[in-house]
């Protein structure tokens, strides 16, 4: 398990639930959407322990977002236009017709690996991710992260 941001609440923070105060909150998740995913998925956690949206909260309990991925993408053989690449992140040109990531076999997310040098530095994530998504029928710029902070 690996800790990729966690949050303790001030005492002076009104009563709220576990889901709604999230939001905002934890800076990797950026739409309540992500927040209710995590927290089904049980990355999202309310003092060390799975917990549901609705919870309420208390002054002092700790929110922490773990990274739950145990096992690398399949690698996937597909070369990549990288346009620009660092420690921190990549940019890569998309092809149309490809999904970013998902079920399937044949995404980006799965030739990542093949594709990108890994990250050296300290926050460096296992395996490379894509910051945002783009259509399976559009063509264009992804970012990808290969830091923690290049994630947040």
């Amino acid at each position: 398990m690996i800790i990729i941001e966690s949050h303790i609440i001030p005492p002076d923070v009104p009563k709220a639930r576990f889901l709604d105060y999230s939001v905002g909150i934890i800076k990797s998740l950026n739409s309540r959407t992500s927040i209710k995913k995590a927290i089904k998925r049980g990355a999202l956690l309310l003092d060390d322990k799975e917990a549901s949206g609705g919870e309420w909260l208390k002054p002092g309990q700790k929110i922490t977002l773990i990274d739950r991925e145990d096992k690398p993408p399949k690698p996937y053989d597909l070369r990549l236009d990288i346009i620009y690449e660092d420690d921190d992140l990549a940019v890569i040109r998309k092809p149309a017709g490809i999904s970013v990531s998902g079920n399937k076999y044949r995404t980006i997310q799965n030739a990542l690996l093949a594709n990108l040098k890994t990250s050296d530095k300290p926050d460096a994530l296992r395996w490379p991710r894509p910051v945002h998504r783009l259509d399976y029928g559009t063509s264009g710029l992804l970012l990808v992260a290969k830091t923690r902070q290049a994630i947040a």
